[in-house]
């Protein structure tokens, strides 16, 4: 009888430790909404797949990604900025198109950090000010205006049939972390006058004093970092021609190890393209740069264990 008296005690201790777990679950469910816990495994979810140039479509407007290191929080979460700017007239490059009708529409997740780090507000402030560099990068030299979108006698149903449509995508998302240091990479889409425009940018910065990292920053300074990078990126694409399941038939390189094509390597790539993953230093030439536009951005990654003695910073390595 005792026994069964303490199963039945246990039994309603179970009840109602799920019927409290259940509530608390249910309360946190609003919260989740709009501002997600992430878990271990969604951190690693949430970095953006820098192979994709096209807008990645979220489900919810704010992602957030926490941290704690020593007595220093980190929180970097997104927030939407979408735009629509139109009319017939505008402070224009070419005074000639004056009277044409143009369209301008800009869809941007940018990142948003909070915690206790002193360059947060600094960092913020650089990609608040992403909605006006991408509005600018119009090339018909619209000015950005406040002014509403009202519709002109001479503007046609559908904007996209405009000469002067211009429209701008971009996806932030933080790719790595390693201490004070953060690396967030961008997704950019768009076009301009019927031709589409894909891209991938990095920035890299630390949350100390808020400074956005050089290529130069991630290297000890007397290491022939450079001529490194240059020879790795010259083997991933003689790799890839190498591959015959590679479409390479785009490249304007068809020997990058050789002595001209290292030239042309070293030539083709920009140093502020790249960024920090978990385990790699990741370079991109973008469209263009090394091969014809249907081949896009060609992405090349180099693992830090190969590069681990002219490194730096620390990325976690294991000892």
């Amino acid at each position: 009888m005792r026994k069964q008296t303490l199963h039945y005690a246990v039994l309603i201790a179970i009840i109602l430790v799920l019927t409290l777990f259940v509530s608390c679950k249910s309360k946190n469910a609003a919260h989740l909404s709009t501002k997600p816990e992430i878990t271990e495994t969604d951190k690693q979810n949430i970095q953006p797949d820098i192979a994709k140039t096209e807008q990645q479509n979220t489900e919810t407007e704010l992602v957030g990604v926490d941290s704690k290191e020593g007595d220093k929080t980190f929180k970097i979460s997104t927030y939407k900025v979408q735009e629509t700017h139109c009319g017939d007239n505008a402070s224009l490059i070419d005074t000639d198109i004056d009277a044409s009708p143009w369209f301008i529409t800009i869809d941007l997740d940018l990142p948003a950090i909070e915690g206790d780090y002193a360059g947060i507000p600094r960092i913020n402030a650089f990609f608040a000010g992403r909605k006006k560099f991408h509005y600018e990068e119009n090339p018909y030299g619209f000015v950005i205006s406040d002014a509403p979108c009202i519709e002109h006698s001479n503007m046609p149903d559908d904007p996209e049939d405009l000469l002067y449509f211009f429209e701008r995508t971009a996806t932030y998302g933080l790719s790595a972390k390693f201490g004070s240091i953060i690396s967030i990479s961008a997704s950019l889409g768009g076009s301009a006058g019927g031709v589409g425009w894909t891209a991938v940018r990095g920035f890299t910065f630390d949350l100390n004093d808020g400074k956005r990292l050089a290529l130069s920053d991630i290297f000890i300074e007397s290491s022939d970092y450079l001529n490194v990078i240059h020879r790795h990126l010259a083997q991933g694409i003689a790799d890839e021609i190498a591959d015959e399941n590679e479409d390479t038939d785009g490249f304007d390189i068809s020997d990058p190890l050789s002595e001209e094509g290292l030239e042309m390597v070293a030539k083709a790539y920009e140093v502020e393209d790249f960024i920090l993953s978990n385990d790699s230093l990741v370079l991109f030439f973008q469209k263009y740069a090394i091969a014809d536009g249907a081949s896009g951005v060609r992405i090349y990654s180099i693992p830090y264990s190969n590069i681990k003695d002219i490194l730096a910073i620390d990325v976690n390595l294991p000892k």
